[in-house]
C-alpha cells in the first residue's frame, strides 16, 4: 500500500497512499464518504466508512503486524507462549507496583520535572497514586525553580 519507487512523481515514491487513494484503486471509494463514523460505527457494518471498508478487506485481514512480521521473520515462534510464560513467572502484586511507579513517573515527567528532581518526589511521593500539584511548593526551595 505504497507507491512504487518507479512513481511518476518523486516525491511520492516509496511513500504511503493513503486510505481515498487505496480505496479509489480498488473501486471501493464512493462521493460523501466519511474517513470514520462520527459517533462509531454501527454493529455488524461493513461500509459506513472509510477505515471499515478497508478493515474488512481479505487482504486486510490477513495482514499480520509489523511485530509479529518481524519476530517470525526472525525464526522465533510460539510468541505467545513465551510472553505467557514470562508473565506467569513474575506474581501480580509486583506488575502492579511496577505499573503504579510507571505511572507516578509519567505523571512527574507531564509536570516538567527534570530526572533528578523526579527521583526525588518519586520516592517522597511513593505512596500515592499520582503526586499532588503542591509539589512544586516542596521543591521549589531546594532547586531553585
Amino acid at each position: 500500500m505504497v507507491f512504487p519507487l518507479d512513481h511518476e512523481d518523486a516525491s511520492l515514491q516509496g511513500q504511503p497512499k493513503g486510505l481515498y487513494i487505496v480505496l479509489n484503486e480498488r473501486g471501493l471509494w464512493r462521493e460523501g464518504l466519511l474517513k470514520k463514523c462520527k459517533n462509531g460505527c454501527e454493529l455488524g457494518a461493513k461500509s459506513c466508512c472509510a477505515i471499515t471498508i478497508m478493515f474488512n478487506e481479505p487482504d486486510f485481514l490477513k495482514q499480520k503486524c509489523q511485530l509479529e512480521e518481524i519476530i517470525t521473520a526472525r525464526g522465533h515462534k510460539g510468541l505467545q507462549n513465551t510472553v505467557s510464560k514470562g508473565l506467569n513467572s513474575v506474581s501480580l502484586l509486583t506488575i502492579r507496583r511496577f505499573s503504579r511507579k510507571a505511572f507516578r513517573y509519567i505523571d512527574i515527567y507531564r509536570k516538567g520535572l527534570t530526572r533528578k528532581i523526579a527521583k526525588y518526589v518519586a520516592k517522597k511521593y511513593h505512596s500515592h497514586r499520582r503526586v499532588p500539584n503542591a509539589v512544586f511548593d516542596d521543591i521549589a526551595i531546594f532547586y531553585d525553580i
